[in-house]
């Protein structure tokens, strides 16, 4: 199963693909108003995402495309690393967020 981590924001949100491996397949930036339909056209994959104002309509589409949904709590993401050493950028956040999640697959499941 494919881990899709999703560094969600108002207009545009950044997309982190990696392989159960954890080898990264595919980064980009989406509309986060097209990431319903985005999500419809992948397998079925976990998809990860941060808590924030988008974050439950998200999971909520996600879900209905037969995904596997893990909203992580804003505090809890700081923790993991995302912004860590002062760099925060959408890319690096959503690739901490799925490296996280492909490396600790026993502590999330």
């Amino acid at each position: 199963m494919e881990h899709v981590a999703i560094d969600l924001g108002g207009m545009e949100s950044q997309v982190c693909v990696r392989t159960h491996s954890g080898e990264i397949v595919q980064e980009r930036k989406l509309a986060t108003a097209g990431i319903g339909a985005y999500l419809k056209q992948r397998p079925r994959s976990r998809v990860i995402l941060e808590t924030c104002a988008e974050a439950f309509k998200i999971a909520d589409a996600a879900i209905e495309a037969d995904h596997d949904v893990r909203v992580v709590p804003a505090t809890l993401v700081r923790s993991l690393g995302v912004g860590a050493r002062g760099i925060k950028t959408d890319r690096r956040d959503a690739q901490v967020l799925s490296e996280v999640f492909c490396s600790n697959r026993s502590t999330f499941s």
